[in-house]
């Protein structure tokens, strides 16, 4: 298990989860509740993993410390199905991989790398008391630089032409996203994205209607 620091374990009805104790959203939830405080939008996503067919492909964009890349790995694991999960801070990542390990989550891929419309390095932002604002940073933001990916590239690299489902939640970088993942979505078309779409957060990289704008271009149509 990768080294960890300021972390601890609580149990879920997922299994144990390490988090960061500094992190009020992610430990306070699942202390009271058992359950992720983004559960909500888990029970949702398994609802529509459900309906995949069997030895689906499940990408994970923005996959924190694994809160929907697990359940949704223990729903695909008896029909042969598997999870890309993208997490690009190092230090989340670390929580990612521990937590995979601790739920024997074989079939989930954990990727130190951001996601987004070209290859090469981008800056992150990082609040140690909520991870789950981590972003690429924005000029004059402070930022840890880290490889980004596409999600073409990635996968013709692995050899991976079929993807059934891919969540976005990339804190106002989901449309970069989308942009590098053309050809997947142009090879698979029935292929099912879910993505943030916060205003506020959207506006960070430009007029927050293009997602829209994008998603609409692509054929994809809100469901």
């Amino acid at each position: 298990m990768p080294t960890l620091n300021n972390f601890t374990v609580i149990d879920s009805v997922y299994g144990p989860f390490v988090v960061n104790r500094h992190c009020a959203y992610q430990a306070e939830h699942l202390i009271k509740t058992g359950r992720p405080h983004i559960d909500e939008e888990v029970q949702k996503i398994l609802l529509i993993v459900a309906g995949l067919p069997d030895g689906a492909v499940f990408v994970d964009a923005g996959a924190n410390i694994g809160l929907v890349s697990l359940p949704v790995a223990q729903a695909l694991a008896p029909r042969g199905g598997t999870v890309l999960a993208f997490e690009a801070h190092p230090g989340t990542y670390g929580y990612l991989c521990a937590n995979l390990e601790r739920n024997r989550a074989g079939n989930v891929t954990p990727v130190n790398r951001a996601v987004g419309a070209f290859a090469g390095p981008v800056r992150l932002h990082y609040r140690p008391d909520n991870p789950g604002e981590t972003h690429v940073a924005r000029d004059g933001e402070a930022g840890e630089t880290v490889e980004q990916v596409t999600l073409d590239d990635y996968c013709r690299a692995a050899g991976l032409a079929r993807v059934d489902y891919i969540k976005i939640d990339v804190e106002g970088y989901e449309a970069q996203v989308i942009e590098g993942a053309r050809g997947l979505i142009a090879a698979n078309p029935r292929l099912a994205i879910q993505t943030e779409y916060v205003r506020r957060q959207l506006g960070k990289f430009g007029e927050p209607d293009a997602l829209r704008r994008l998603l609409a271009g692509l054929g994809l149509q809100p469901f």
